[in-house]
């Protein structure tokens, strides 16, 4: 099947990552990427054009919105040396060593408030590390780890059952099934969906409030996207949009 109208903006570079958020918060989704290349971001938002020097190259750039209110910070995870830079827009910068070289940043909202924590998945183990933060205070923040995952899965966490909070889950390329702890009840949920090749990407590609199981197929440019009731290996929609290289690009920021 097709989608609806398609557009095009041109914005980036060749080695530009995209960091798709709402850094003005106005609940739009803006184009955004970081440039490892110079250690800048680059932000186009209907306000207009900002650019920001933050971060060095190896950083990885993390979006979400770390100072409680509907702003997204440009933020870098430093693997090198574990550490994570968050540039806040109206309160003091912040600093946390939280993590190892190995460590994948996964950060996001998995506690009842509107702060997002700091968190790593480190693939060698199936661990999940937090910092949860309960305000821009680090006095208040508590550490947990819940070990979800094997060697080789792909974390991808969402908010799979519709509570409001992130779930731990993770995507096993060579057997194409997700596991999802469902915060809101600590079940297991597995779902059968993709192929060993396949990219997943984490959304709610259809407006109910809950995130989709869906990958993106770089070998024939096709987006496959379970619907929400039936058998997803068997209930899907199918898009193709994009081509072999391209990276996907999901946000449901600006909440």
């Amino acid at each position: 099947m097709t989608g609806g109208p398609v557009g095009s903006v041109s914005w980036g570079a060749n080695g530009d990552i995209p960091v798709v958020s709402s850094y003005t918060g106005d609940g739009r989704n803006e184009f955004t990427v970081f440039r490892p290349s110079n250690e800048t971001w680059y932000n186009r938002a209907l306000s207009g054009i900002r650019y920001a020097y933050w971060g060095r190259s190896g950083d990885i750039p993390v979006a979400d919105q770390f100072g409680g209110s509907s702003f997204t910070e440009f933020t870098v995870y430093r693997p090198s040396t574990g550490e994570w830079f968050i540039n806040h827009t109206s309160i003091a910068d912040q600093y946390y060593r939280f993590g190892t070289s190995e460590d994948i940043p996964v950060p996001g909202q998995y506690s009842a408030d509107s702060f997002a924590d700091v968190a790593v998945y480190r693939p060698s183990d199936g661990t999940w590390y937090f910092m949860v933060r309960q305000s821009t205070n680090p006095a208040q923040d508590t550490f947990k780890a819940i070990r979800w995952g094997l060697a080789g899965d792909k974390p991808v966490p969402g908010d799979y059952d519709g509570d409001g909070i992130l779930d731990i889950a993770v995507y096993r390329p060579s057997t194409g099934v997700w596991y999802v702890l469902r915060s809101s009840d600590n079940q297991v949920q597995t779902t059968h969906f993709g192929l060993p090749t396949d990219i997943p990407t984490t959304g709610d590609f259809n407006g109910d409030g809950i995130f989709d199981y869906a990958v993106f197929r770089p070998s024939t440019g096709s987006w496959y996207v379970a619907r929400p009731t039936g058998v997803p290996a068997q209930n899907f929609d199918t898009y193709y949009f994009g081509i072999n290289g391209d990276i996907p690009v999901t946000s449901n920021n600006g909440r």
